[in-house]
């Protein structure tokens, strides 16, 4: 299944009560990581598959301001980074519960994107404990390894 297929099949199925005229056309697009991500988490729920992101960045908390008597805004100290939690290191982009309750992880790498060090070891600790790890560089490497878990 091309991911124009898939669009079409999305739009027909989830909009079939409203009007062709009528309906959302979503366009799914792998023209990055961000896209492709989308997408595939999208196929995840039309299917009926538990899937979720990975949050793969820490989080900024910016400084505190205040107004001082004068009226004008000043910042007490610098803002802190709180880095990822160590625990979630290495996973995929995207991790899903296929049917059966396999665990799945999905990596998804665009363009000259390299697998880390990091993600390596979780992959082979992932796959040790009986889960899969997938990694994932375009629409139709994703529909050739999600098909056969599919059944």
């Amino acid at each position: 299944m091309s991911l124009k297929e898939f669009s079409e099949l999305y739009n027909n199925t989830k909009y079939a009560t409203i009007p062709e005229h009528a309906r959302p056309n979503r366009q799914f697009k792998e023209n990055s990581a961000n896209e492709l991500t989308k997408a595939i988490l999208f196929y995840f729920e039309f299917y009926g598959i538990k899937a979720w992101r990975e949050s793969s960045d820490g989080r900024y908390l910016a400084p505190k301001t205040v107004q001082n008597v004068m009226g004008k805004t000043v910042t007490l100290g610098k803002g802190t980074y709180i880095p990822r939690s160590k625990g979630a290191k290495g996973l995929g982009d995207i991790s899903a519960v296929m049917k059966g309750g396999v665990f799945t992880s999905w990596e998804i790498k665009y363009g000259k994107d390299k697998q880390s060090e990091v993600q390596k070891a979780t992959q082979k600790e992932i796959e040790e404990s009986g889960g899969k790890y997938y990694i994932v560089r375009n629409w139709n490497s994703f529909i050739f390894q999600v098909t056969p878990l599919m059944k």
